[in-house]
């Protein structure tokens, strides 16, 4: 992978949050609301709203929100962009609207951890690319 030219967005404000959100969006999938579990459904819920909101803000807040040209970094902002809609519109739904039927919410859910899966990947493989030179050395430090 080639890093020249483009802006990687290392920020704790975005990595720690957003990981921890995808994290949680992928629990809650994979774990659902099982028979006496939906507080517990509930509560991770919020705290992976607040997460993902708290990862879009530290990725907003270096200002490199761009989707031109189509290289690695977009495709990763597409796909954390896809899961954060995804599972907050509905934790919004279950919060506030409730016109998801249950099916529906799963399917969404299962969806938006799909996502969440691809973006966790994907920024994995940025962060390791990105920070190691062609020398193998760690360019941050």
């Amino acid at each position: 992978m080639s890093f020249e030219g483009s802006s990687m967005v290392f920020s704790l404000w975005h990595l720690l949050p957003s990981a921890l959100s995808a994290l949680l969006i992928i629990a809650l999938a994979i774990l659902g609301r099982r028979g006496g579990q939906r507080n517990s459904h509930r509560r991770l819920s919020f705290v992976m709203a607040l997460f993902a909101t708290l990862g879009l803000a530290g990725y907003l807040n270096r200002g490199n929100f761009i989707f031109y040209p189509l290289d690695q970094h977009v495709l990763h902002s597409a796909l954390g962009l896809i899961a954060f809609l995804l599972s907050v519109s509905i934790f919004v739904d279950a919060i506030i609207a409730h016109r998801l039927a249950r099916k529906a919410h799963c399917r969404i859910g299962y969806v938006a951890a799909a996502f969440a899966l691809l973006a966790l990947f994907s920024g994995i493989i940025l962060l390791s690319g990105g920070l190691l030179g062609g020398d193998g050395t760690c360019s941050i430090l």
